[in-house]
This record gives structure tokens, sequence and C-alpha cells, in this order.
């Protein structure tokens, strides 16, 4: 199963196998909600998404924290990274 798959060009010689699996269209799996019970980001949100939703949620009563969370993953990868990679 794959979601994103930013390591082939690290991890070349992995495999072979006898499925491939691409779960990045999954609805369940990119989930995004804030509700006063929290905030839902589903393991297949790309980071960028992430930091999207991180960011607006943090300018909410509650939610302060958010934009530590958004900025620390602001440091990871680049732009073409954070957009085809998953936070999870």
């Amino acid at each position: 199963m794959i979601a994103g798959n930013t390591s082939t060009g690290i991890f070349k010689n992995e495999g072979p196998f006898d499925a491939f699996l691409d779960i990045n269209d999954v609805p369940e799996l990119r989930v995004l909600s804030v509700e006063s019970g929290g905030l839902v980001l589903g393991g297949g949100t790309p980071i960028s998404l992430a930091i999207e939703t991180l960011m607006k949620a943090s300018e909410l009563r509650g939610f302060e924290y958010a934009a530590v969370m958004s900025k620390h993953m602001k440091r990871v990868a680049n732009v073409h990274i954070r957009n085809v990679s998953h936070y999870t």
C-alpha cells in the first residue's frame, strides 16, 4: 500500500512487489474537520493541506496550539513534496 510514494527517489531497490495498491483517493483517509471537540486530520491528508487547515484552526478559540504545529510542519520537505506526501 502506498500514498504519496515520495520515498522512491531514496529507496530505489525496494521490491519486487506482487501488488501495488495506491490509497491516495480513499475519501475516508482525507477527512478534515474542526469541531468544538477537536481537530481531525485524516491519515491521507497531504502535508500542505494539513498546514493550511492547522493555520485556519489556530484562529479559533481553543485551537491556538495549531499555529505551532503548522509552523513545525512547514519545516518538512519542500512545497512540491508537501503537496504529494502525507503527514502520517
